[in-house]
């Protein structure tokens, strides 16, 4: 069986979830008793199998980069992404708060071209 941790809140319904570090969390109402938790996780065994495969599979395709890889990545995105902003809002024609919006834009547009920067955005925006 498999370890799990239980969350119980105002809800009415119970979910499983497999979290990035292969941890189980079951959320569940409040008045839940735990041998209906555990007949719920015992009736999503075999999902939760598979889940937690494809997590631990996953872990070990992307595992966490060094902190001297992390620290090139903030360089990288710092030289970046004021770049990036910078000709956009020149082409639109944005200044202050627009101009902030489009960094925000500019990182979900270089994350969905899956350009591996990984970094924390208030070390890549300029202050």
């Amino acid at each position: 069986m498999t370890d799990y941790r239980i969350i119980r809140s105002r809800r009415r319904t119970m979910a499983l979830e497999v979290t990035r570090d292969a941890l189980v969390v079951v959320r569940a109402p409040l008045h839940t008793s735990d041998a209906a938790v555990a007949a719920f996780v015992a009736s999503h065994a075999q999902w939760l199998e598979g889940a937690l495969a494809r997590r631990i599979a996953h872990n070990a395709a992307h595992p966490e980069p060094t902190e001297a890889e992390r620290k090139a990545l903030i360089a990288r995105a710092k030289a970046e992404l004021p770049q990036r902003t910078a000709y956009w809002s020149t082409v639109m024609g944005l200044t202050g708060k627009r101009q902030n919006h489009l960094r925000a834009y500019a990182l979900r547009l270089m994350q969905r071209q899956k350009q591996r920067l990984l970094f924390l955005v208030s070390d890549a925006l300029p202050r």
